[in-house]
């Protein structure tokens, strides 16, 4: 039997546009997961094709991304697919990728009503209620259970710039919801703080709830960036190290719409700080990494993303706590 690691090395085609009723994927991670989901909902709403999904009833998150897509019209198991599974496009792979870049069709994922109401119920044992301001927080560490510790470093954070944004907005009256899993380092214990990746038996269909009530999502670049945005909810995507390319050139591709924000890594060349554009050419449009010797990248720093954290808030309309108080 084909596992889902054979399906995910495979060599598929590129997208068939002609493709009228299956046109799905194979999530093999949970970055992959959000975004293909998002993709396979533009492909539907550009082209009114019906859309379908293989995916592995093993992984729990796949099932979650499967309830919150409003947009499927078909799920089959990877492992009851009538044909060789490795033969299907992806959509995030060639032409499909387009519907990630141009920011035309909105897509909104939702959240099933019985996990809304038990995550409500959460949130109210911990002390955040309905009238609170609440931010939530993501920060990528290593040792997520799907990845390898040592996958993409490029993409890890200090945390403690995390931490020091939490306790800010917490001293300014928000609430705060730390999202992730077990792997990564707790948060400071505070009544204003709920740690929820340190949760018993959370799934990602909690943290989208989580998600989408928060006033605001600083996340970094991972899967849950896009859970915000596809929610609806202001999102800031810091310490991306794409420079917000599309295959080589400079045409933004984060974060699929209007209304949110985008924070690079600095990304310095031979000791000089290079500008986005530079970095796409140098990386040809593939993720900034570290290069001994030659390139290194740096985090984005506490001040850099509270100030983007109060710039968005401000933009959707939402005063400080201590303004409106001021």
């Amino acid at each position: 039997m084909l596992s889902l690691a054979d399906v995910a090395a495979a060599k598929r085609p590129r997208p068939d546009q002609e493709i009228e009723w299956f046109h799905p994927l194979i999530a093999h991670a949970v970055g992959n997961c959000v975004v293909d989901h998002v993709a396979l909902a533009k492909q539907k709403l550009r082209y009114g094709h019906a859309v379908g999904l293989v995916y592995d009833p093993s992984i729990d998150f796949h099932l979650d991304m499967i309830a919150a897509n409003p947009y499927l019209d078909a799920v089959c198991p990877i492992g009851a697919f009538p044909g060789d599974p490795r033969s299907l496009p992806e959509p995030t792979f060639g032409r499909t990728w387009n519907y990630l870049i141009e920011n035309t069709e909105p897509v909104r994922l939702r959240v099933p009503e019985a996990v809304v109401e038990h995550v409500q119920d959460l949130l109210e044992l911990r002390g955040i209620s309905a009238s609170d301001r609440v931010i939530s927080i993501h920060a990528r560490e290593p040792g997520y259970k799907y990845y390898r510790k040592d996958h993409e470093p490029e993409r890890f954070v200090d945390v403690a710039n995390f931490i020091k944004v939490a306790e800010h907005y917490v001293e300014r009256g928000f609430k705060v919801i730390r999202i992730g899993d077990p792997s990564c380092t707790p948060f400071p214990h505070h009544p204003a703080i709920f740690d929820a990746a340190h949760l018993p038996h959370k799934r990602l269909a909690h943290d989208m709830a989580f998600v989408a009530r928060s006033d605001l999502l600083l996340a970094t670049d991972s899967g849950v960036w896009p859970v915000g945005v596809a929610l609806g909810t202001p999102t800031v995507l810091s310490n991306s190290c794409h420079g917000q390319p599309a295959m080589g050139t400079v045409k933004h591709w984060f974060p699929w719409e209007a209304g949110h924000t985008v924070l690079n890594k600095t990304l310095v060349f031979e000791g000089q700080k290079l500008p986005p554009r530079l970095g796409v050419r140098l990386f040809r449009g593939n993720r900034w990494r570290q290069v001994p010797g030659k390139t290194q990248l740096f985090d984005n720093s506490a001040e850099q993303l509270i100030e983007a954290v109060d710039g968005l808030l401000r933009q959707h309309g939402q005063q400080l706590i201590k303004e409106q108080s001021a």
